[in-house]
């Protein structure tokens, strides 16, 4: 082939590349546009509705009784959900199609506000009826949440992630605008039963929205039992540290900024004699705060990472509730609400990010449920808290507490739980575990691996060994242990069966192939494999111990 051929074949390949490039990026974008975008319209009409709950059942509470420990409760009783159900919720996400728990649990959203509406028409709504209410309200945001969470990462990829999940961030807090005050409204002008009953029909809508628009997609955990998948992601967080760090900066906010939205009803009440109305505008200048952060969030990330952020956040709101008590005007404390708004949005967004970078698909709905379960437990312990407080010692103290309170925790946090991440995590193949065993895949198996480092090597081969123990324990061993005898290194893996040791091989990090390819280059010669099947009493005394 003459040169100026192949010049011109280089030419026609560039150009090829060039064109399926720009195919693939028009794509992206149609998908964007037309599926990603009206599903998040969806999310945040399902998200306001929640709002519209929360606010017109604390509201019919606080006028049903004095006590503030029992306002706070309905906080309470809709982010406790989240702390018992969230990690199933995200097993099942991980098993079966997400778009089919977004729909049933919009459409259980619908019937539930369809028989709380019956009840304030009939008469007969009740403070325990309100609290069973928002409990199987949180329940059904448990389930969605999850699942809606991991279906971004599917819907939007390449460089529209980081603004999507931005972008979910400040639709929650849309939300969180749109909702009380909707909810404000529909209570001063119409009353409780068409605020539930509007909720109806907004969840169905949602519900039809998601039916008609998401995707199919495949589960990433189809071959494991629920039971397999929920200790599947416990093990996961136990040995995933990057993740823990995430889930306490959740923990160091949000259980003390709960106190604003515990006692927002309260205080309203209280302190100006307001009304439904009032509430809602209260509750909702959160979502314009949020708002305006959204707004800034672009540029302050240029300048920051994800902890400056969380520290900025954390001691901005420490401040915000440190002047509640002092507060003169309604004026005042929605300006107030407006700055919780801001630091809201800085912090879930941070912490929501953070997250989603160190999780990969086949993890990615457990994941996610772990970080809600912090931030929905801390809401819902925080809340109760700060009820009883109230209660006992007054709304001034409990206010001053709970700023004091984020402030230490927010500098506690800041000095020893670091969650910024360089880039996502990714996927590799181990480099060392074999994918596939001809022994039963379904009994449970030992895997012997022996190490021969070469001369003054032994210590540096143990050192990295003992790095893959999380990874190891992390992608699915319920065993691992290592020893050094005599020259060698050992490392012994238990796997239930023949079948999670092939996942287990292709569930490692790309980190964790980089420690076994060092650990490689440290090596007299290969190491030797060796794979045996249990005895069933071996393999239940097993257990899950590590050297």
């Amino acid at each position: 082939m003459r040169q100026g051929d192949v010049a011109r074949g280089r030419g026609m390949s560039s150009e090829t590349s060039a064109s399926a490039g720009q195919a693939g990026g028009d794509l992206e974008a149609r998908r964007y546009l037309t599926v990603f975008l009206p599903l998040w319209v969806a999310m945040v009409a399902l998200q306001s509705g929640l709002l519209i709950h929360d606010v017109g059942a604390a509201w019919i509470i606080s006028r049903e009784t004095e006590s503030r420990s029992l306002v706070a409760l309905a906080q309470t009783a809709s982010a406790l959900p989240f702390f018992l159900f969230a990690l199933p919720a995200g097993a099942l996400a991980d098993m079966v199609e997400r778009r089919r728990i977004v729909q049933a649990a919009a459409f259980g959203l619908a019937g539930l506000s369809l028989v709380v509406a019956l009840a304030a028409l009939s008469g007969t709504i009740t403070v325990p009826l309100l609290l069973l209410a928002s409990f199987v309200n949180g329940c059904c945001n448990a389930a969605f949440t999850p699942s809606w969470q991991a279906m971004t990462p599917e819907l939007v990829s390449g460089e529209r992630l980081q603004g999507a999940l931005a972008l979910n961030s400040l639709g929650v807090n849309i939300a969180r605008s749109i909702g009380p005050l909707t909810s404000g409204l529909l209570l001063f002008a119409a009353g409780p039963a068409a605020a539930f009953l509007f909720n109806a029909v907004l969840y169905s809508a949602v519900a039809l929205a998601f039916i008609m628009i998401a995707p199919r997609s495949a589960p990433m955990a189809a071959q494991e039992s629920l039971l397999s998948a929920v200790r599947g992601g416990l093990a996961y967080v136990r040995h995933e540290r990057g993740l823990q760090a995430v889930a306490l900066r959740a923990v160091a906010f949000f259980i003390f900024a709960a106190t604003f939205w515990a006692l927002v009803p309260v205080v309203v009440r209280e302190w100006f004699h307001g009304t439904s109305l009032m509430l809602g505008l209260m509750v909702g200048s959160v979502g314009l705060g949020a708002i305006i952060g959204a707004r800034a969030l672009k540029s302050l990330r240029r300048r920051f990472d994800l902890d400056q952020l969380m520290l900025g956040a954390g001691l901005l709101a420490a401040l915000a509730m440190a002047c509640v008590p002092l507060a003169p005007l309604p004026a005042a404390l929605a300006a107030l609400h407006a700055v919780l708004g801001f630091c809201w949005l800085l912090s879930f967004s941070s912490i929501h990010l953070a997250a989603q970078l160190r999780l990969t698909p086949w993890i990615r709905a457990r994941g996610t449920a772990v970080y809600l379960i912090s931030v929905f437990g801390s809401l819902a312990v925080g809340s109760f808290a700060s009820g009883l407080l109230a209660d006992h010692l007054g709304i001034s103290v409990t206010f001053w507490l709970s700023a004091a309170g984020l402030l230490l925790a927010t500098l506690a946090a800041f000095a020893r739980l670091r969650i910024a991440i360089a880039a996502p995590v990714k996927l590799a193949h181990s480099a060392i575990l074999p994918a596939v065993t001809v022994l039963d895949r379904d009994a449970a198996i030992m895997v012997t691996i022996t190490y021969a480092p070469r001369d003054g090597e032994q210590q540096a081969a143990e050192r990295v060994l003992s790095h893959l123990k999380a990874a190891r324990l992390r992608t699915g061993a319920r065993y691992w242990s290592s020893q050094r005898t005599g020259t060698l290194l050992v490392e012994r893996i238990g796997y239930d069966s023949g079948e999670r040791l092939g996942r287990s091989a292709m569930r490692h990090m790309a980190e964790d192939v980089a420690a076994e390819a060092e650990l490689l280059g440290l090596l007299a010669e290969a190491p030797e494999i060796a794979i045996a099947q249990e005895t069933p009493r071996a393999a239940q005394t097993g257990g899950s111990a590590s050297k």
